[in-house]
C-alpha cells in the first residue's frame, strides 16, 4: 500500500546547554526555527503518525560555516549568510526570514512554529512571515517573558524596560495572528487574554519532569560528605537554581539568620552559579553564617539528583518582577517528584505550582521574616507537610511528566490545522 507524503512543521525551539545548576532539561526557546516532519504511520498501526523535527537556528548562532549539526537524535539546520550578522534589528529579521524561507521551500512544511526569545517576538515575526509566504498555519509559543528573564541584572534590564511595552504589543500581535498559541503557565495565558488574544486557541505546555530520574526512590544524600560543615543534626533547606538577583537567594540567607536568632537551627544548601555568587558569599560572611549556609556552585547534571537528596525542604524565594510572576520554573517540579516539601514566594506562577496551598506553602514575597516563619511551620508540622508533599508527588506524576507534553503539543498543532482549514493537506 502506498504511503502518504511525509508532513513537516517548522518551529523555533532549542534545548539549552545547561543552567548554572548544571541542568540541560529546560528549553531555551529563542535560538531556533524548526521544521517538524510527520511521517505517516505504518499500515494497521493505532498511531496516527510520527513527528520528527529539523530545528533551524538563526544566522550567527553556532559554529561559522556549519550548515547541519547533529545534537542527540536531532539534526539542526544552521541558517547562514555570506555576510557577518552585524545588522540592525530590521535587517536581522529580514535576513533570517529569507534564510528560513529557503529551508521551508526545500522541506515543504505543513506548519510553522516559532517561540519568543531574548528579543521578545523577533523569531515569532520571522516565523509568521515565512508561514504567510508559504501559506501554512502558524503556531506561536511563549515559555516566559524572556527579554526580562535574561536581562534581570545590570544595564540590559534598563534598556529592556524602556522598550518592554513595545515588545509586549508585538507579542500580542504575533499571538493574535497565530492559529494556535502555546504558553508555559496559565497566568501567562491569562495575560495574553487580557491583551485580546482568543482564549480558545491558547494551549498549556508546562515544564515537566522525568519521574524515573526524579522520584522518592532516588532521594539519596550521597553527596552530603562533599559539603564540609553540614550538620547532620539539623534539617536542611535549600534551592537549586542559577544565582541571579531574581531568584531571591539573599532573602533566604536573611531568613536563615532570623531562624538562628529564634533558636531554630537549619542547614541551607545553595546549588548553582551566577552573577550574584560574590554578593551571596559576602552576605553569608557578614551574617556569620558560614556554618549554616553552603554555596556549592555548579555541579554536573548527572549529580543533581544527589543534591536534591540532601534537602528536607525546597525553597523558591523568587523576587517579584514580571518574568517571575508569569514564568513557572522547572526545579520545583523535580523537588515535588522526589517528595521534598515546597516553600515558594506568593507569586502567581509559583502559587499555580502549589495549587493554592494544597501542594506546598507560600510566604510573602520579599519578606525574610515571613520566609523564616514558613520554614519553621513546615518543620514543626510533619503531618501537614507530609500530606502536602504526597499531594504534590501525585499531581506532578499525573500532570507534569515530559512525555505528556508530546500529547499537548499535538493538540495545539491539530487545532492550528483545523483553525486554518489546512487539515485537508494531511
Amino acid at each position: 500500500m502506498a504511503t502518504e507524503p511525509a508532513h513537516s512543521w517548522l518551529t523555533d525551539n532549542s534545548p539549552s546547554t545547561g543552567s548554572g545548576a548544571g541542568h540541560v532539561q529546560e528549553f531555551d526557546a529563542s535560538r531556533t526555527c524548526w521544521i517538524h516532519r510527520e511521517d505517516s504511520a505504518d499500515p494497521g498501526s493505532a498511531n496516527t503518525g510520527r513527528v520528527s523535527v529539523i530545528p533551524c537556528t538563526p544566522i550567527g548562532f553556532g559554529e561559522p560555516g556549519v550548515i547541519r549539526e547533529q545534537v542527540g537524535t536531532v539534526e539542526y539546520r544552521r541558517l547562514t549568510s555570506s555576510e557577518q550578522p552585524e545588522w540592525s534589528r530590521s535587517e536581522s529579521l529580514e535576513r533570517n526570514a529569507l534564510a528560513l524561507f529557503g529551508v521551508a521551500i526545500e522541506e515543504q512544511p505543513q506548519m510553522v512554529h516559532a517561540a519568543s526569545g531574548y528579543f521578545g517576538p523577533d523569531m515569532g515575526l520571522v516565523g509568521l512571515a515565512v508561514a504567510r509566504a508559504i501559506s501554512v498555519p502558524f503556531v506561536y509559543e511563549m515559555r516566559g517573558v524572556l527579554p526580562e528573564t535574561w536581562a534581570y541584572d545590570g544595564e540590559a534590564l534598563k534598556v529592556h524596560r524602556q522598550t518592554s511595552w513595545l515588545r509586549w504589543s508585538q507579542e500580542i500581535r504575533v499571538a493574535s495572528e497565530a492559529q494556535a498559541v502555546i504558553v508555559i503557565g496559565t497566568h501567562l495565558g491569562e495575560e495574553l487574554i487580557r491583551g485580546g488574544v482568543d482564549p480558545d486557541k491558547i494551549f498549556l505546555v508546562p515544564n515537566g519532569v522525568d519521574t524515573d530520574q526524579f522520584s522518592p526512590a532516588t532521594k539519596v544524600a550521597s553527596v552530603r560528605p562533599r559539603i564540609p560543615g553540614l550538620n547532620p543534626e539539623y534539617p536542611t533547606v535549600g534551592y537549586i537554581s542559577n544565582l541571579g538577583a531574581r531568584e531571591g537567594h539573599l532573602i533566604l540567607v536573611r531568613a536563615i539568620d532570623e531562624l538562628r536568632s529564634r533558636g531554630v537551627h537549619v542547614n541551607c544548601v545553595l546549588v548553582g552559579d551566577g552573577p550574584m555568587k560574590d554578593e551571596l558569599e559576602k552576605a553569608v560572611g557578614n551574617h556569620d553564617l558560614r556554618d549554616r549556609v553552603f554555596i556549592v556552585g555548579s555541579v554536573p547534571h548527572e549529580e543533581i539528583v544527589s543534591y536534591y537528596g540532601v534537602l528536607d525542604v525546597f525553597v523558591v524565594p523568587r523576587e517579584d518582577d514580571r518574568a517571575a510572576r508569569y514564568t513557572t520554573p522547572l526545579k520545583p517540579y523535580e523537588a515535588m517528584a522526589m517528595g521534598i516539601p515546597l516553600v515558594v514566594s506568593d507569586l502567581p506562577a509559583l502559587e499555580e505550582i502549589i495549587g493554592g496551598g494544597e501542594r506546598g506553602v507560600a510566604f510573602y514575597c520579599g519578606s525574610a521574616s515571613s520566609l523564616a516563619d514558613t520554614i519553621a511551620s513546615v518543620l514543626e508540622d510533619p503531618e501537614g507537610t507530609d500530606l502536602r508533599s504526597s499531594a504534590a508527588l501525585d499531581w506532578v506524576s499525573r500532570t507534569r511528566k515530559w512525555d505528556d507534553n508530546a500529547v499537548r503539543y499535538r493538540e495545539a498543532f491539530d487545532f492550528a490545522l483545523r483553525n486554518s482549514g489546512a487539515e485537508k493537506q494531511l
